[in-house]
């Protein structure tokens, strides 16, 4: 008690020794006092802010020559040691004790980088700093995946840059690459893993889109130039090309088209043992009438007979090619659809005569057409003007025909009128009104 009695009274024992000296000492003194106090003050400081903010002291260790040359030729030069990695003063202190009483060789895994620091940075919206927290890739890896930063960004010691096989090292299940040398060597020429999305994206996705894939596979530097056109325009490419797959990196078009063999030229023995590709290629319009067929024929197949009238604005062909209507339809012909009548049977340029006069209120046709051309035998009135469209009406006849004569009396060579068209020979006066009707209140 005695001894901590003196320790206490040691202070105020001091003071009063201080106030007995003489001013001309005492005054000097203090002011040595306060420079020697503000000097410490501004070497602790120093001190601090050496060890624990200047990365001249990480260097001041022998060891860590090789983590300063990588860093200062790296992204982040303009980064200092502390502002990425963790360290308390006390396990500094620890290391600076090992390091003078121990003097390792090598420098042991310390002051590690939690994801916090990077997110720091890169999500902080600064400009300054590359932002990826609404990047497709950092999304389904970071945010879906929790995976840490330094997982793929510290490949090596103060290398932040991926390497080129980073992916395979959790995608090692992957088959490889079906594709170009470029793609093969990396992943990020087809995966857009810096591409933004949306603040809110539905459902956050690396793989490669139409206009992922259109940047190689168009215009004039394209290793393989593809034409976007015809009925897949619309088709992702993925749904159809698989590069990862080394078996089938191009699905089989029944994988879509599951029933293509029961309708159309699709049902001809020929064509059910030829590969789809043969005849159709995705990436242009549908395949045009024979333009693909001498691959296969050498010899170009004989075309069926013309179609007597042209099929512009016209119905189905089985509106009249079908049981009991103008013609049959061969054995042979049977399930082609409309579209593949063309294919052999083209269209004529000729049209068939027009009907000269209004069919309205008139008789059949048979009335006046008895001697029907051997291909029209059989076929109904009603079957006529499928072909046959109505033409402008003829003249009506410009006077009463009450009292008059016979038409020949007037229409006759020599006479009235003159001589009846080549067309009219041979009809009776009782055929002419069929055509041409009297005018009401007409002439004499």
């Amino acid at each position: 008690m005695a001894f901590v009695r003196q320790v206490i009274l040691w202070p105020v024992g001091l003071l009063r020794r201080i106030r007995r000296l003489p001013l001309w000492l005492l005054v000097p003194g203090g002011l040595l006092l306060v420079v020697l106090l503000g000097f410490g003050t501004y070497r602790g400081v120093s001190l601090y802010q050496y060890t624990q903010e200047d990365p001249q002291f990480c260097r001041s260790c022998h060891l860590m020559e090789t983590a300063w040359s990588k860093w200062a030729i790296s992204e982040h030069k303009e980064v200092t040691c502390h502002q990425c990695h963790e360290l308390s003063p006390q396990a500094g202190a620890e290391l600076l004790i090992r390091w003078a009483l121990v003097h390792p060789q090598r420098v042991e895994a310390h002051a590690e980088v939690p994801d916090a620091k990077c997110g720091a940075c890169h999500k902080s919206g600064n400009p300054r700093w590359k932002q990826v927290a609404i990047t497709a890739g950092h999304r389904v890896h970071v945010a879906d995946q929790n995976i840490a930063c330094t997982e793929c960004h510290t490949p090596e010691l103060h290398r932040f840059t991926p390497l080129e096989n980073v992916c395979q090292q959790c995608h090692e299940d992957l088959e490889g690459v079906q594709h170009n040398v470029a793609a093969q060597d990396d992943c990020l020429s087809c995966h857009q893993y810096l591409e933004k999305e949306s603040e809110e994206p539905l459902e956050p996705s690396l793989l490669p889109t139409t206009a992922t894939c259109v940047e190689c596979h168009q215009g004039s530097k394209a290793s393989r130039p593809v034409l976007l056109a015809g009925e897949h325009k619309q088709v992702q490419c993925i749904e159809c090309h698989q590069p990862h797959q080394t078996a089938r990196p191009v699905l089989e078009c029944t994988a879509c088209h599951s029933t293509p063999f029961v309708e159309g030229i699709h049902t001809w023995t020929g064509h059910q043992k030829a590969r789809c590709t043969e005849c159709h290629q995705p990436h242009e319009p549908v395949v045009a009438k024979g333009s693909r067929c001498e691959g296969c024929h050498e010899t170009p197949p004989v075309l069926g007979p013309l179609i007597a009238l042209n099929m512009v604005e016209k119905q189905a062909c089985t509106q009249c090619h079908g049981p009991g209507r103008v013609a049959a339809i061969p054995a042979s012909h049977k399930g082609r659809p409309d579209e593949s009548c063309l294919l052999c049977h083209q269209s004529s340029q000729v049209q068939p005569p027009r009907i000269g006069h209004s069919p309205t209120g008139k008789e059949t046709c048979a009335t006046c057409h008895t001697a029907l051309p051997a291909s029209h035998q059989g076929r109904t009135e009603a079957q006529c003007q499928l072909c046959h469209e109505e033409s402008v009406s003829p003249p009506k006849v410009p006077h009463l025909m009450v009292g008059h004569s016979a038409c020949t009396t007037c229409h006759a060579p020599g006479k009235l009128v003159g001589a009846l068209s080549p067309t009219h020979v041979g009809r009776s006066d009782e055929k002419c009104v069929i055509c041409h009707e009297p005018r009401e209140g007409g002439g004499p």
